[in-house]
């Protein structure tokens, strides 16, 4: 195996240097995180396909974040050698995926990233402080989980949201008001549940062949029949209980009068009790 070049590498104290920033050049196996990542400074001489593995030093088996190919990762030796091409025969281990701001989880390349472990610092585009981005990020006592695009998981004060859509398609600077997804458990004055999205389906896997197969999300909503209001259902309930109580016929085997219970109770509209947004299967 060829060495990593140390000894040429006059412009950087790489001795004394503990931690190393590298570009992911080969995703090797993204089930177990192991990667080919490429040290300018020390791997002058090799070839991509010639670069040590590199495994993830976090509990990736638990928590499984896959650098993409080109983004900037931090990683260490597990033994520093002082000179020589022994480097090589050391385990790589990366720590971490560098994005300079918030914006970029989606992927950012190694060249337009920056890092503040060497030498380097983090640079934000925008200011993510001003009323404008309320909401689009968590904050600062929130514990967050972020997807790559348009997710996150926030554990707050007494509180968990599960969030996706928060940012318009392809402009992660504008807050989508139209079309988010959210999932609220809160326990402040009691214990509360919210669940609100243009469309909701609700189902059980009990015997229900259309959930326990791959069935994408849009097929569910056009085979969901819609669960009524509840406030319509009582409202229509309690109008045929008075037309039962009150009804009138003037004579045995005839009609009943068509008095205003009646007529309010025969124009009732009954679509209007399905809330054809909350759906089930």
């Amino acid at each position: 195996m060829k060495g990593t070049n140390f000894e040429n590498a006059f412009d950087v104290q790489i001795q004394s240097k503990q931690i190393f920033e590298g570009r992911v050049v080969d995703v090797v196996n993204f089930l177990n995180g192991t990667l080919r990542v490429r040290i300018d400074e020390l791997d002058k001489d090799l070839l991509d396909s010639e670069l040590p593995l590199c495994v993830p030093m976090n509990p990736y088996t638990f928590l499984k974040i896959t650098p993409k190919k080109g983004e900037r990762v931090i990683l260490q030796f597990q033994v520093n050698y002082d000179t020589n091409n022994a480097i090589n025969k050391s385990q790589r281990y990366w720590t971490t995926i560098v994005h300079s701001s918030p914006i970029y989880n989606n992927f950012q390349d190694f060249y337009n990233s920056s890092s503040n472990y060497n030498g380097g610092y983090f640079k934000d585009d925008v200011d993510f402080f001003t009323k404008k981005y309320d909401g689009l990020f968590p904050s600062s006592d929130d514990v967050c989980l972020y997807g790559r695009e348009n997710s996150q998981i926030r554990l707050g004060n007494n509180k968990i949201e599960i969030l996706c859509g928060l940012h318009e398609r392809g402009n992660p600077q504008k807050i989508n008001t139209s079309t988010p997804i959210k999932l609220t458990l809160d326990f402040k004055s009691e214990s509360t549940l919210t669940a609100s999205a243009n469309k909701i389906v609700l189902g059980s896997n009990l015997n229900n062949d259309k959930l326990s197969k791959k069935t994408e999300s849009q097929e569910l909503v056009n085979i969901g029949k819609p669960i009524p209001y509840g406030d319509k259902l009582i409202e229509l309930l309690n109008l045929v209980r008075l037309v039962i109580l009150n009804h009138v016929h003037p004579y045995n085997g005839m009609k009943i009068d068509i008095d205003d219970l009646v007529q309010k109770l025969a124009q009732y509209d009954l679509s209007s009790i399905n809330n054809k947004n909350v759906l089930t299967i």
